[in-house]
């Protein structure tokens, strides 16, 4: 394989992962404009007494699902910016998504057959969340370091907080999740 192959077949694939990633975050940023408004509705006392919810829907509506259709966008386009609103999406939707999921685990939405998922479906919904987003994250940091002769190792710790959080996350998930300790013992009087 000649030189020029090789780097014609290592641009085509850099850009079908940014297409493939464009993709996703447009996936992620409706589903936002679209589960928000649905559980609103079906909860609406739940999400207005609490400032927490109001304040996660009014954050996922105007900044996560803007910025994922935005990065989305530029990455399907290959657009420079792209790649600058990427990395606002990736921790904007890592932040925003692992709240959502937790709350839709607490009001046990959605339910199959009139039965709530099991929590480890919802554990398995957050964790996959962040790896694609941690995955599109590394791919984008992989394109422009190689594209710009490298930004040194240091471009790669930003990371470092989606991986803490993604383990953070489930791990709080796993403990908020389980279930209640059961009492077998008569009350103390």
């Amino acid at each position: 394989m000649s030189h020029a192959t090789a780097i014609a077949l290592l641009l085509a694939a850099t850009h079908t992962v940014r297409h493939v990633g464009g993709v996703l975050l447009i996936v992620i940023g409706v589903a936002v404009w679209i589960g928000w408004p649905i559980i609103a509705v079906r909860h609406s006392e739940d999400v207005v007494k609490s400032h927490a919810r109001l304040g996660y829907m009014i954050g996922d509506m105007t900044i996560t699902g803007p910025l994922c259709l935005a990065s989305g966008y530029g990455l399907l386009q290959d657009y420079r910016w792209g790649s600058a609103v990427l990395l606002l999406a990736v921790g904007a939707a890592a932040f925003d998504l692992t709240h959502f999921l937790v709350y839709l685990a607490q009001i046990h939405w959605p339910q199959i057959r009139g039965r709530a998922l099991p929590w480890s479906a919802y554990l398995v919904a957050t964790l996959a969340t962040l790896a694609i987003l941690g995955v599109i994250a590394w791919r984008e940091l992989d394109v422009v370091t190689s594209a710009t002769g490298g930004a040194g190792s240091g471009a790669y710790l930003t990371l470092v907080p989606i991986v803490l959080g993604a383990l953070g996350s489930g791990g709080l998930t796993v403990w908020l999740l389980r279930a209640p300790p059961s009492s077998s013992s008569p009350p103390a009087p």
